[in-house]
């Protein structure tokens, strides 16, 4: 049945128009050439490996299909990393034939309904392991042990009990793999991850071959690939370029608009909701379309700025859900201007890794929240 669904998708998609006739205000740029830099600069420090791009909730807010549209051309990438079921079935309605990797959980209902191929699922307890081996499942699946995250995966004590399950299944075990706790910033953990990772793999040759793939590094642990038995790395923060020192990596994502409105505000007046802004002298406002349901991140109030002809004007008040204001008191501005609302350039005030400082967070939690349904560019310089 799902075969069929997604075959009169793909037919349906020849003869359906998708091109968008209107002018969207909201644009989202995806730098292919800062995305393969990227990849080099992980390739440099583990030469040997291949990249498992991490293109997980909507590949970092960055947008799943265009990311790994442009990641299917690079010869350098083994498989791509999901979260669910739902992100494999949006590749493959898009056409992408890429293998997948869910990481996340996925019961063994959703795993029998799998109709695509070069699909694998992660398996981490013996409850689901079991299921697969009584249904005599032939499915792709990497295991996933836990060496210190305490997380999801089977103990490393527990080697010897998932492989004699194993030896009773005809499941394809394509993968092993475990994940950092914090690569990037404490050498101790990583390095005893390290040691109790390469030590299940001497166990697990000893049972038996090792699977296609074994893997345990996320961005930050690619800088320690010469002491990881290994040969593939999951790249989730580098690939995008939101990693920093000792990994330099460029970013991948910028997000612009349009000026719509622009209005005198005088002194002792107010400025949003609330209302927390008070203007204590005459200003020149200019309202943009973004707002925190299109990702503009509320905590950036009274702290965040927007770029408009290279000056950086101050976001006034508290963000709307679809709208929000700057001051450009000290600038020529007019309506239809664009707007810089992040910037690939980490340095500046509204990059991404600068508004998750600002904010008091992650860059993670910063990107991960625009919105899916703004425009998303490609563009190659």
């Amino acid at each position: 049945m799902e075969n069929i669904k997604h075959t009169c998708i793909q037919f349906l998609k020849k003869f359906i128009s998708t091109e968008r006739k209107d002018e969207p205000l909201l644009e989202i740029r995806l730098n292919k050439k800062n995305i393969f830099h990227n990849i080099s600069v992980l390739k440099h420090h583990a030469p040997l490996w291949r990249i498992a791009p991490v293109v997980k909730s909507n590949a970092y807010g960055h947008g799943i299909v265009p990311i790994v549209t442009m990641l299917e051309e690079h010869t350098e990438v083994a498989f791509v990393c999901v979260d669910s079921y739902l992100e494999v079935r949006k590749l493959r309605d898009a056409d992408i034939q890429i293998p997948i990797l869910v990481l996340g959980p996925a019961t063994p209902t959703t795993i029998f309904s799998c109709v695509y191929k070069k699909v694998a699922f992660t398996i981490s307890t013996f409850k689901d392991l079991q299921a697969l081996v009584d249904a005599k499942s032939q499915i792709h699946i990497h295991i996933e042990f836990d060496t210190g995250m305490h997380r999801r995966g089977f103990h490393t004590d527990e080697l010897e009990q998932v492989v004699m399950l194993l030896e009773k299944s005809s499941l394809v075990v394509e993968g092993i793999f475990s994940h950092f706790v914090c690569s990037e910033k404490n050498n101790t953990i990583t390095k005893k991850q390290i040691r109790d990772w390469n030590e299940l793999l001497l166990a697990w040759e000893q049972r038996r071959s090792l699977p296609k793939y074994y893997h345990i590094a996320n961005s930050y642990g690619f800088l320690y690939a010469d002491t990881i038995r290994a040969n593939v790395g999951r790249a989730g923060l580098a690939l995008y370029g939101l990693t920093q020192k000792p990994l330099i990596t460029t970013a991948v994502f910028s997000f612009f608009t349009k000026v719509v409105q622009i209005q005198s505000v005088r002194k002792g007046e107010y400025i949003g909701y609330g209302p927390q802004f008070k203007a204590t002298k005459t200003m020149q406002v200019a309202t943009i379309p973004v707002g925190y349901y299109e990702g503009l991140d509320r905590r950036l109030f009274k702290k965040g700025v927007v770029y408009i002809h290279g000056h950086k004007c101050q976001l006034l008040g508290i963000m709307s859900m679809n709208l929000a204001v700057c001051d450009v008191s000290s600038i020529e501005c007019t309506i239809g201007d664009p707007v810089e609302i992040v910037s690939p350039l980490s340095a500046k005030e509204n990059s991404i890794i600068s508004m998750a400082r600002i904010s008091k967070t992650i860059p993670y939690d910063i990107v991960t929240h625009f919105n899916q349904d703004i425009k998303r560019v490609v563009v190659d310089f």
